[in-house]
């Protein structure tokens, strides 16, 4: 169940325990104590509502809320040389009856259309929108398009509920091409070079136009003691978005675990630190016996 603007919340009915059943829609007026049907505009001609497995947990339409709103969201076949379609429609309900009309729609540019292009969610994550609360007066999500001219890239899609627009961009290079991996808008990525210590990070902005190359200081009075025993090939580096830290570790040749810390943001970004974890005890004294008699 889903909220919108504190009056009525939209809700997914499965009425059945056939395993293909996808529930049908209502909106629920608590205060009312009222169910009212959910009365969807129909699907434009030359389109028709894409067919969804019931074994990949997607939902079609599928509901989200975006800065207080209810929407439906579907994605819709193009018939008779139409590209696809994702359309968004605004959940009201006005005299006792809740109905969904089109607020935007959007999908790609009939020029851009190609026979083997793939377009839509990001296949390599969880659906992005489905049963989701937006508290921006946007929501944002990933897509991966294929194509020759695309070249397998990623695409930032925006729907904006006060323009009534869908709308794309590119993502620019080095930017992270999961959404979870942004907090405020802002993700942080590596490149990864396995037995060397990073020198730099990208700091991706979604309102700018590029990654910003942040170099990585490093406390060489922390590094050095430990550097040459150092196992390079276990070197490993992560970056967290909404912690806006980098952690690393590696293995020393004596078993001890050396790890790593910086932060993303503020005065002291990119200041790596040198912690020294645990202790490794094979081959120590731990005790002496001593012969009394």
């Amino acid at each position: 169940m889903l909220p919108s603007d504190g009056s009525f919340v939209g809700a997914r009915i499965n009425y059945s325990n056939n395993s293909d059943a996808d529930g049908e829609l209502y909106v629920v007026l608590p205060d009312a104590a009222q169910v009212l049907p959910l009365t969807v505009a129909p699907v434009p001609e030359g389109y028709s509502l894409e067919e969804i497995y019931s074994n990949d947990g997607h939902q079609n339409p599928f509901m989200v809320t975006v800065d207080g709103q209810l929407f439906l969201g579907r994605t819709l076949n193009g018939n008779s040389g139409n590209p696809g379609m994702l359309q968004f429609l605004r959940v009201e309900v006005n005299g006792g009856t809740a109905q969904a009309t089109q607020v935007a729609a959007s999908w790609i540019d009939d020029e851009e259309v190609e026979s083997h292009e793939w377009t839509g969610w990001n296949p390599d994550q969880e659906h992005p929108l489905r049963d989701r609360v937006y508290h921006t007066p946007t929501m944002q999500w990933l897509a991966r398009r294929t194509s020759e001219a695309y070249n397998t890239r990623f695409f930032m899609y925006t729907f904006n509920p006060a323009q009534g627009t869908v709308t794309y961009r590119m993502l620019p290079d080095q930017y992270p091409n999961d959404i979870n991996w942004y907090y405020n808008n802002v993700g942080y990525s590596l490149d990864q070079m396995t037995g060397v210590l990073p020198t730099h990070y990208w700091r991706c902005d979604l309102s700018a136009e590029a990654a910003e190359q942040v170099p990585l200081v490093w406390n060489t009075a922390e590094l050095q003691p430990w550097q040459s025993q150092m196992v390079m090939s276990t070197l490993e580096f992560h970056t967290d978005a909404f912690s806006q830290t980098i952690t690393g570790f590696c293995r020393l040749l004596d078993g001890r675990s050396l790890g790593f810390y910086g932060e993303l943001e503020g005065a002291n970004r990119g200041h790596m630190h040198v912690l020294l974890d645990g202790q490794q005890t094979a081959g120590q004294v731990i005790s002496t016996m001593v012969r009394l008699n």
